[in-house]
């Protein structure tokens, strides 16, 4: 028969492996077979991939590179925005999350580096047999400090 500290240890170290086993579990359910799973039973558009936006004018340019990556309809990735006017040049690059439902795009973008304060967000519709993203993108004018608005349109690279 076992003494009652060998008892308490031998019960603890069961229940320290049991909690993270049980973890372990649930970070892989959650990690790897949902994903899995989401993307099997997923039957909507695909816009993962490379968007392209460019415009550019004797005194205006801008562009925007943005690299999406889906799992069903959750969208993420990174966007590299360029824009010159009278003012000068400014490149920046964005961290973006969003979601995709029903043929709409929902993307909020978020400055990289966190000593500019820069953000902004793009409600898109599929359009193009799944070649154009277009629709409204809204973001902080700099020089203003005020939101401003215009439409957009990304197109498949």
């Amino acid at each position: 028969m076992q003494s009652i500290p060998e008892q308490i240890f031998i019960g603890v170290v069961g229940g320290v492996f049991t909690s993270a086993l049980l973890y372990v579990v649930g970070l892989l359910s959650v990690r790897v077979l949902l994903p899995w799973y989401r993307r099997l039973v997923y039957s909507g558009v695909e816009i993962d991939g490379t968007w392209e936006y460019r415009y550019d004018q004797p005194n205006d340019f801008g562009s925007m590179l943005l690299r999406l990556a889906q799992n069903a309809h959750d969208l993420n990735g990174e966007a590299a925005v360029s824009v010159r006017g009278p003012a000068g040049e400014v490149n920046l690059i964005f961290d973006v999350q969003g979601t995709l439902w029903e043929g709409y795009a929902s993307l909020i973008l978020k400055s990289k580096d966190r000593r500019v304060i820069a953000f902004s967000t793009l409600l898109l519709k599929v359009v193009n047999n799944g070649g154009t993203l277009e629709g409204i993108y809204s973001f902080r004018e700099p020089s203003t400090d005020r939101a401003k608005s215009v439409d957009f349109f990304l197109n498949r690279k």
